[in-house]
């Protein structure tokens, strides 16, 4: 699939750590931005019950959706997970299962792990994903900080 064939509108369950702000159980599209999108909640991903992170999924999902995603269609989403030391990123980048990508790179002081998949999006496979990151992140000391999608068309 070509880079033209989806539009690239980017819905973020959570942004950065250092930004104090995080996954809220209704994100808000704000206005695009160079054909970007972004949706915000206002907590951080890592301390929500798995019933809100599940309803947090849902929320991105019907975004999804209501940008005209294609639900049916493979698209890429990225996990971001930060780290205190780059000692900890690459820690966690080598439990990291291996039909994810994943990569290290310094964040603003933190080091981020970002680590994706290209499938279907659907709840199942975005908590499956979600819940061996966040326990990934616990067990080193990081923190799990949401996921991002390409809405595919």
């Amino acid at each position: 699939m070509s880079l033209k064939s989806f539009a690239l509108v980017t819905l973020v369950v959570v942004t950065g750590l250092a930004s104090g702000t995080g996954c809220g159980s209704s994100p808000a599209v704000l206005p695009p931005t160079d054909g970007l999108q972004e949706a915000d909640g206002t907590e951080e991903t890592s301390d929500l019950s798995e019933a809100e992170q599940l309803a947090a999924d849902r929320d991105v999902m019907e975004q999804l959706r209501a940008n005209g995603a294609d639900l049916s269609l493979p698209t890429r989403i990225i996990h971001y997970l930060y780290f205190p030391t780059e000692a900890a990123a690459i820690a966690a980048r080598q439990r990291v299962p291996q039909n994810l990508t994943a990569e290290v790179s310094n964040a603003e002081g933190e080091w981020e792990l970002t680590a994706s998949h290209t499938e279907v999006p659907s709840l199942d496979n975005i908590a499956g994903v979600r819940i061996v990151l966040m326990k990934i992140a616990a067990d080193i000391g990081g923190a799990y900080d949401g996921w991002e999608a390409a809405v595919s068309q």
